[in-house]
């Protein structure tokens, strides 16, 4: 029988101890870092991506929000609109009321359709019969009721019989978002106000 001798036997020992001191141990090894990129592109490149009847269903629900969400963002716009006619309209009324009690407490002459005046908050109102004139500017109601263009409001003046008429800047069709005041034409007679009409806002 073949022996193998005891220094041989250390000699082999020896040498398998010295591959496993400088073998790195799967513990402690690092990979380069272009070797966890191209891994990491790996595993994304295997991620599964939406289908086509995903993508269609995500579509037809686009469309079903859009179908009952644009109706209704354009009727609150709309809504909108006529509140500020309508808030518009009532602060006229207001001023036109303002105007006639100013007029009495200095004891202006109702009988006359010009030359008298008030002052409201340090602006000269003129005054038709005690009650202000149909003026968008130049002292008429829609000073007297701090109501003007800068606001979103648009004004026509007429005459025979003196009126103005007030719209809603962007209205879909104007002339049914809009209301009128005509200015007093006797004495003590109180101005005409046409109520706002808001089917056109």
């Amino acid at each position: 029988m073949r022996t193998v001798s005891t220094q041989g036997r250390n000699a082999k020992a020896e040498d398998e101890r010295v591959r496993k001191a400088y073998r790195p141990s799967e513990k402690h090894f690092s990979a380069p870092k272009g070797m966890i990129m191209k891994h990491n592109m790996f595993k994304y490149s295997k991620q599964r991506g939406f289908t086509l009847i995903e993508l269609i269903m995500v579509i037809v629900i686009l469309g079903i929000l859009s179908a009952v969400a644009l109706p209704r963002f354009v009727s609150l716009q709309g809504d909108a609109r006529a509140a500020k006619l309508n808030a518009a309209y009532g602060a006229i009324r207001s001023a036109a009321s303002i105007a006639k009690s100013a007029a009495l407490t200095k004891a202006i002459s109702c009988g006359s359709a010009s030359g008298t005046s008030v002052v409201m908050e340090g602006t000269t109102i003129n005054l038709a019969y005690c009650y202000p004139v149909a003026l968008s500017g130049s002292n008429g109601i829609a000073e007297a009721a701090n109501v003007s263009a800068g606001d979103g409001y648009t004004f026509t003046y007429t005459t025979a019989p003196n009126k103005l008429t007030v719209q809603v800047s962007g209205a879909s069709t104007a002339a049914t978002c809009s209301f009128s005041y005509s200015e007093s034409t006797a004495a003590d007679a109180a101005p005409t106000m046409v109520a706002p009409v808001i089917t056109g806002c």
